[in-house]
């Protein structure tokens, strides 16, 4: 009988998918977890040590995880939605044990597709969840997918080109709206990068449809260029190519 994994997440958001997950050899670790994110080495590295440590202590066996990387949110979804046309075309299972990122948004079409599995959560855990934070989905009414983490989202500058240029200090989210930032914001595409696309839903809580709209109009036309990956953003800043951005925190502090 295949023994499934729990998966827990949000915003970093894992869902466990209907495939033959785990497999084990007499001379390799004891069983395999394929997980498909687009997450930075650091975070996949704590969590898969402290997945590791969990399991021995849990399950007294060695699991190995091979992480699947082919880029940001928006290549995940068009991967995954080609493996699903191909598994309703062939039969085939999904290669996918886990999906782990990209954002309640991309985790309820997956659900709307039928490709993913309830997890239940443990009680002393699912009893403090909640499904709903500042307007966010953090899990799954049925428990398709978790959320195991929050993050924060703000702005990244580049002091010393403010300084330089006299370009102000932004305060809030609106500020990089100020047409004196033409050409030194950089953004990313919302449609490939979950991050993104949280960003402007938060703009867009925080004022309002129409006000939030002509706020993310205005930021838009003050961007350099709109990237594919909002890991991009922060880095670019440091180099000094352009002086503003909007990244979520564990992009800002590396």
């Amino acid at each position: 009988m295949k023994r499934r994994l729990p998966a827990i997440l949000f915003l970093l958001i894992v869902a466990a998918l209907l495939v033959p997950s785990l497999w084990g050899s007499p001379e390799r670790p004891d069983r395999r977890l394929y997980v498909l994110s687009p997450h930075w080495e650091g975070i996949k590295y704590e969590f898969e040590r402290g997945f590791r440590e969990w399991y021995k202590a849990k399950h007294g066996e060695v699991i190995d995880i091979e992480w699947l990387d082919i880029g940001g949110t928006g290549r995940v979804k068009h991967y995954l939605d080609g493996q699903i046309r191909n598994a309703d075309r062939t039969g085939q299972p999904v290669d996918v044990d886990v999906v782990f990122g990209g954002g309640d948004f991309m985790h309820r079409a997956l659900a709307d597709a039928g490709v993913l599995e309830p997890v239940a959560l443990p009680p002393d855990i699912g009893n403090d969840l909640p499904t709903d934070f500042a307007g966010i989905h953090l899990r799954d009414e049925e428990g398709r997918w978790l959320g195991a983490a929050l993050a924060t989202f703000g702005i990244v500058y580049n002091k010393a080109i403010l300084e330089r240029k006299g370009l102000p200090e932004p305060t809030d989210w609106a500020d990089l709206a100020d047409p004196r930032l033409f050409s030194w914001v950089a953004a990313a595409d919302m449609q490939m990068s979950g991050t993104a696309h949280a960003m402007c839903e938060i703009i867009l809580q925080a004022y309002g449809w129409e006000e939030g709209f002509a706020i993310l109009t205005k930021i838009m036309a003050n961007a350099r260029y709109v990237a594919q990956a909002s890991s991009d953003v922060p880095e670019d800043i440091a180099r000094g190519d352009v002086a503003y951005g909007l990244a979520i925190d564990f992009y800002a502090l590396r």
